[in-house]
């Protein structure tokens, strides 16, 4: 599945780099022994493909993790720039009177009369809405639901990089099973960060890939931007080495001997 084209939900336009990888589908990749003790094989793929994160990947994960932990500050420069006292991620608040509020006939909510491009509902006086009926209220609506995102680096990250709810299985051919949708991931491994991208995955049928008995595979992943491919065994020894180094014991000196 190719990444998503013009710009993502960040108003950014994602990297459009896709890999493609055909491989024939009597590719031996594990042997084992059925309950006959007779050898067989069995061919199979794996779901991931992993990158060390760096320049403008890296760059791009690094921004959005500072913004999810300056969100307090920028929701307030938010509510500054639309002359609120607070946004909260969900609504704003202002200072007002009951006489600042007008009942908008056939709705439940009220008009804030000092500043008529938001309503407050019946229910929850006093916690202010953008009316998106109005141009700037649409505006202002629109940039609250880019910003409730800033608490998701790695939901950003993904939808920046094109992979969100990827369907890994293409076609319905049962490369890993089922239609199952993934996002690109990212993990933290020592002092390295991890993207994991999903993988596409569908048969191939016939010599010409028109139809016929399985031929093979065609397996697709996006290549983040700058940054450097790993083998599928190298991330697990990368995860092996971390979780060792965290279950090692703390070197301590020894107790000094007591005076006798």
């Amino acid at each position: 599945m190719p990444p998503v084209s013009g710009q993502n939900s960040d108003g950014q336009t994602p990297p459009q780099h896709l890999y493609t990888q055909k491989s024939p589908a009597d590719v031996v990749l594990t042997a084992h022994f059925n309950e006959k003790g007779q050898q067989t094989t069995k061919s199979v793929g794996h779901p991931w493909r992993y990158f060390i994160a760096n320049g403008e990947a890296l760059e791009k994960i690094e921004q959005f993790i500072k913004d999810s932990q300056n969100v307090g500050a920028i929701y307030q420069a938010f509510a500054d720039s639309v002359g609120a006292k607070k946004y909260n991620g969900r609504s704003f608040a202002f200072d007002f009177d009951m006489k600042d509020l007008e009942q908008i006939e056939n709705q439940s909510n009220m008009r804030f009369k000092k500043d008529t491009d938001f309503v407050t509902p019946c229910m929850s006086m006093g916690d202010f809405y953008p009316d998106r009926e109005t141009p700037r209220g649409k505006e202002i609506g629109e940039k609250a639901q880019q910003l409730q995102t800033l608490l998701y680096p790695e939901r950003r990250f993904a939808a920046w990089l094109g992979n969100v709810n990827v369907d890994t299985n293409e076609h319905g051919h049962p490369r890993f099973g089922g239609h199952d949708k993934k996002s690109a991931e990212i993990e933290r491994i020592g002092d390295l960060w991890i993207i994991k991208v999903p993988v596409v995955g569908k048969g191939v049928y016939g010599a010409d890939g028109k139809g016929g008995m399985l031929s093979g595979y065609e397996d697709s992943w996006t290549i983040p931007p700058n940054s450097t491919p790993i083998k599928i065994s190298d991330y697990f020894k990368l995860l092996e080495d971390a979780n060792a180094l965290s279950q090692m014991p703390n070197t301590q000196k020894p107790a000094p001997k007591p005076k006798l």
